[in-house]
């Protein structure tokens, strides 16, 4: 299935540092970043392991993993509490972001 998915993602093109920021060897000079991560999501570790090469490169994160989530759970924030809270926390990062510009 996830062959199916890159393809989905890539078409043609290769998986480069623009597509998979993770492949660059420094992530230095990116935004501020948020990475939500689901405790049973098959991506949590992929997610997780690019959080600590964002810090790494020093760039200000908030990561927050949610248990017993999965994926696609703040797509169903109608349905999982979590979802919500996860929404809403999105938003007060970029609300928090946008108001430390001015």
């Amino acid at each position: 299935d996830m062959k199916w998915f890159w393809q989905q993602y890539l078409g043609e093109h290769k998986a480069g540092v623009y597509a998979v920021p993770a492949k660059a060897q420094s992530l230095a000079g990116l935004p501020p970043t948020t990475i939500i991560t689901a405790a049973c999501d098959v991506l949590r570790d992929e997610a997780e392991q690019f959080a600590t090469k964002l810090r790494e490169s020093k760039v200000p994160l908030e990561l927050r993993r949610y248990d017993g989530m999965i994926h696609g759970f703040v797509h169903f924030a109608g349905a999982f509490d979590r979802g919500l809270t996860a929404t809403t926390e999105i938003s007060q990062d970029i609300k928090n972001y946008f108001e430390s510009k001015r």
